[in-house]
């Protein structure tokens, strides 16, 4: 059961920006994500540069623990 009624019960995980990747694919695939998962508009944005700012901090050969 979803903590409100306007929260899907289950999400899929948000797509993996790969820096070898083509930035215009991953980010109609993000917004298939959003639109799947309900996520309002007025935080689109924030999130978007959430998951980029980790891929910057955390890259793929990082052995830093997330």
């Amino acid at each position: 059961m979803p903590v409100n009624g306007n929260a899907p019960a289950l999400c899929r995980v948000s797509p993996p920006f790969a820096v070898s990747g083509d930035l215009k694919i991953w980010l109609m695939r993000l917004d298939d994500y959003f639109e799947e998962n309900a996520i309002p508009d007025e935080k689109r944005y924030s999130y978007t540069k959430l998951l980029l700012s980790q891929k910057e901090r955390f890259p793929k050969d990082s052995t830093d623990e997330v």
